[in-house]
């Protein structure tokens, strides 16, 4: 996923010549304001950065800890400690050179009552040669399945494997291994409210998959994001200096230019 998109466009950034610098490694350990700008805050003993806008990218939990201590921020951070989380697991099973799905990836029928946990399998030898043989199942909003033993779940996702391609080879992988991110996503629970791209601070907007939209957290959610939070920042930036110590509730920088 990093070559598909984030390694070329930090190769396009660097290759402007305008003073970007892509950092990758440097934990963001707090922010402040500095009159119309921001001091952006690394830790240890690295002098604080000044920006004009920040776009903060980070995972809710630790927005909301970054956030914190802004009282223009409090509903906002109020919404993103709301927000519950949900795990995703990816089993990936490998079996003899040669093994082959007839196509890339299935959508598997799921039924943890019957300790089917499969949702979608996908062949990976059909995206890169040199992993032959290796099938990755995943199973989204895993909380039930990632309280089995790590054993028994993959045992388990071989034989539903088996049934569902009438293939009894696939129930004796060579080897398996599973990883769970415990914060995948997040739980679209009733009544949850998402937080939108703008914020009461100045200069500064969110940005990820988390943020209210018509879709769950997904990779088009987070795109239409970051591009939501792109035109803010640009329109915030066309502001005259004098007034970019408003609120984003004030001119050229409003919601409505999200839009």
């Amino acid at each position: 996923m990093g070559a598909l998109f984030p390694e070329p466009a930090g190769a396009w950034l660097e290759r402007q010549g305008r003073g970007h610098s892509v950092r990758l490694g440097v934990k963001v350990a707090g922010i402040k304001r500095d009159g119309d700008g921001w001091l952006v805050e690394s830790g240890g003993d690295a002098a604080a950065e000044r920006f004009d806008a920040v776009v903060l990218a980070t995972p809710a939990p630790v927005s909301a800890a970054l956030l914190a201590g802004f009282s223009e921020a409090a509903e906002v951070v109020a919404q993103l400690e709301a927000f519950t989380h949900e795990p995703i697991a990816t089993c990936y099973l490998q079996y003899a050179p040669g093994t082959r799905l007839a196509l890339p990836f299935y959508a598997l029928l799921d039924d943890p009552a019957a300790n089917r946990w499969g949702q979608f399998v996908f062949d990976r030898a059909q995206l890169d040669a040199a992993q032959d043989g290796l099938l990755a199942v995943v199973v989204s909003a895993a909380a039930e399945a990632a309280s089995l033993p790590r054993e028994q779940l993959a045992a388990a996702i071989a034989s539903q494997l088996a049934q569902d391609f009438g293939r009894p080879e696939l129930a004796t992988p060579s080897w398996t291994q599973l990883i769970t991110e415990k914060r995948a996503t997040f739980s679209c629970t009733p009544g949850l409210v998402r937080p939108g791209n703008i914020t009461a601070l100045p200069g500064l907007v969110l940005a990820g998959d988390y943020t209210a939209s018509d879709y769950p957290a997904t990779l088009e959610t987070a795109v239409r994001s970051g591009q939501a939070a792109a035109t803010a920042i640009r329109a915030y930036g066309a502001l005259p200096r004098e007034k970019r110590s408003l609120s984003h509730a004030d001119g050229a920088a409003s919601g409505d230019s999200v839009r």
